[in-house]
């Protein structure tokens, strides 16, 4: 358990930094203008986000032990892909990111909803150690391609959304990977899955 605690916050500590790092490289880079389009990026895969985690979200990690975990992956993808689209008509529909970026905070979120599914799952099943390394590995990719990105002159917000693509679509590969099979406490063959994730996730 001691390991586990000094685990996550060595996670949290390092993917904090790696944050910060991110902020100073846009603002030295990109400057003001840059450093906005970003933050309107970010805010708008965080509003999509919300919507994801309705059904993907913490719900998962109190049902996996319950439930089979095909059934709850599939109404956790279907919901994610679901909001993903909704989310992109209301960013492009209300103008909050610039034009141009409404398509790319859709597929990043729908990216890092299915990466968030995986990690609930592996919380659900106390793999807490695999949890926090594949969100170090993400926060790494994410500062790394950024840096190497933001070396051109002609950089711009671009160069967040492909490290952010390379970034969750490498922590959505390795979720998946690490994703194991393990049988439920009970078969919850009868649960009604789809009403226990709205209602936990509510």
């Amino acid at each position: 358990m001691l390991k586990q605690i000094t685990g996550t916050i060595l996670a949290r500590i390092i993917t904090t930094v790696i944050g910060l790092l991110v902020t100073m490289i846009a603002g030295h880079r990109l400057g003001t203008t840059g450093l906005g389009t970003i933050g309107l990026i970010v805010l708008g895969i965080t509003l999509i986000r919300i919507g994801t985690d309705l059904i993907g979200g913490s719900a998962l990690v109190y049902l996996v032990p319950r439930v089979r975990l095909p059934r709850l992956l599939v109404p956790g993808y279907a919901w994610a892909v679901v909001t993903a689209f909704f989310g992109y008509v209301v960013v492009h529909f209300f103008g909050l990111v610039p034009q141009g970026y409404a398509v790319h905070v859709a597929l990043l979120a729908l990216m890092q909803g299915i990466y968030s599914i995986h990690l609930n799952v592996l919380i659900g099943q106390q793999r807490i150690r695999i949890y926090n390394q594949i969100g170090v590995v993400q926060s790494i990719l994410l500062v790394a391609v950024f840096a190497l990105l933001c070396q051109s002159d002609q950089a711009t917000a671009m160069a967040y959304v492909a490290a952010s693509y390379v970034a969750f679509g490498s922590a959505a590969v390795l979720s998946t990977l690490a994703l194991q099979r393990s049988q439920p406490l009970h078969d919850g063959g009868g649960t009604d899955v789809l009403r226990l994730l709205l209602r936990q996730g509510a």
